[in-house]
């Protein structure tokens, strides 16, 4: 606890690279007419990612137990994030306000078409959000593993979370849970290759 304390001088990081990239999210949804039923959705996979579920194993993995506080601040950004902004984005997809309980399905991934909707959240997950961190981060003092971490961050999957929002308020959940199963993979592939860049 104090570990994360001391570093958390580095929380401004994580706030302005995933702020940045909720700007850039929402660009893209208006020049690609991302249809208005999953609009929020797209921003909200383009710009929050897994930072729990995947981002402690694979930088436990990676980096070991002296990558956890700097693993935990970019969680704190990223849920004050995904809990306000992101639900937010999403909400405005459908028309329902009422939180229900639902499941969500299995995904046939053999029927995925790949639509520039699912390029440009890959893109935003897997290059944007990274590069926005190694852009910015030059102008903080912080430790490089802080630094390593973050971009391993930026570029988890798309949070699980999306898909039970997106239930929830009627959005495109079916597009959610693809992306949360095709980032979910991507990162096998995504992940050796920023460990090359760091």
């Amino acid at each position: 606890m104090q570990k994360l304390i001391a570093d958390s001088s580095g929380l401004i990081v994580p706030f302005l690279t995933i702020g940045c990239s909720f700007i850039i999210a929402k660009i893209f949804a208006k020049i690609l007419k991302v249809k208005s039923d999953r609009r929020g959705l797209f921003v909200s996979m383009f710009f929050n990612s897994n930072t729990i579920f995947m981002g402690i194993p694979v930088n436990m993995a990676l980096f070991g137990e002296k990558s956890v506080p700097y693993v935990l601040l970019y969680y704190i950004a990223n849920s004050a994030f995904f809990w306000t902004i992101g639900v937010y984005e999403i909400t405005r997809d459908g028309n329902k306000k009422a939180f229900r309980v639902f499941s969500i399905y299995l995904i046939n991934l053999k029927s995925v078409k790949f639509s520039l909707d699912i390029i440009w959240v890959l893109i935003g997950r897997f290059l944007i959000s990274p590069a926005l961190v190694l852009l910015i981060v030059p102008m903080f003092p912080i430790p490089n593993l802080m630094r390593s971490v973050f971009v391993i961050q930026a570029a988890m999957p798309v949070m699980a979370n999306s898909a039970i929002i997106a239930k929830a308020y009627d959005s495109d959940y079916n597009f959610a849970s693809l992306m949360i199963a095709i980032t979910t993979i991507g990162t096998l592939i995504v992940i050796p290759i920023l460990m090359v860049v760091l």
